[in-house]
């Protein structure tokens, strides 16, 4: 055991042979690659460019359209007006200038009535509606509290009336007897009936054997011998030692 706990405290991982894995070797280029070198510039600067290309571009797009737009309306013989020219004109005096003469009413005066929502009358019919049903339950209560019950007619069923028997009965006392002295009486009977039943076996067993020429002891007759005095008495002369030495040093 002690010998094992050394084995294992003196075990010692051995190594890894080459062959198993491959150390890693970074792959090296025969070519040498020629990096042309470029001046720094900003993200910002060239989005800025783009975008003033692209409004360049856009606003030569829409000239080219009015141009476009401008011949084919001079082809058609309508008015071009560019873009930007328009001007709105005035408008005349005669719409700020108050109209000469009197000016007839024709409006008719309104009488004055007097002003209802619909709420209203829904609001009305509904507290009809509610003043109805707390009447109907009222009533419904009232006719509850005033109910009775009526008495079951005689000929539903028939009132109890006892069976008397014309013959008098008669009957036969008997002594009180409790249940443990039946019990005390049934089991004397019962070790009576053993104990003859064993005397009867006793009995066939002796003239068996008495038939066959054995010997028999009744049940309970036996006894046992005592030991001889000699086995308790010590032997008489020297004890002879018959052990021999049987190993060698």
């Amino acid at each position: 055991m002690e010998r094992k706990e050394a084995e294992l405290r003196a075990f010692k991982a051995q190594p890894v042979p080459i062959g198993v894995y491959k150390p890693f070797a970074p792959v090296v280029s025969p070519v040498r690659l020629i990096v042309n070198e470029q001046p720094f510039g900003q993200c910002s600067q060239s989005r800025a460019e783009e975008r003033a290309k692209y409004q360049e571009a856009l606003k030569n797009k829409e000239d080219q359209m009015v141009a476009e737009n401008a011949k084919k309306n001079a082809r058609q013989g309508g008015i071009h007006t560019p873009r930007g020219s328009f001007k709105a004109k005035p408008l005349p005096d005669s719409v700020f200038q108050k109209p000469s003469g009197q000016i007839q009413n024709s409006m008719k005066v309104t009488t004055q009535e007097p002003f209802n929502l619909r709420s209203e009358a829904l609001h009305s019919e509904y507290n009809k509606q509610k003043s109805k049903e707390m009447s109907d339950m009222e009533r419904k209560e009232a006719e509850l509290r005033a109910f009775k019950a009526q008495p079951v007619p005689i000929g539903v069923y028939k009132p109890f009336a006892p069976v008397v028997s014309p013959v008098r009965l008669i009957v036969n006392e008997q002594p009180f007897g409790q249940c443990s002295q039946s019990r005390a009486e049934e089991r004397a009977k019962y070790q009576e009936a053993l104990k003859n039943k064993e005397d009867q076996m006793v009995a066939e067993n002796a003239k068996k054997n008495a038939r066959q020429g054995g010997i028999h002891t009744p049940r309970g007759s036996f006894k046992a011998k005592p030991l001889p005095d000699s086995v308790f008495q010590k032997p008489s002369g020297q004890i002879q030692n018959s052990m021999k030495v049987t190993t060698q040093e």
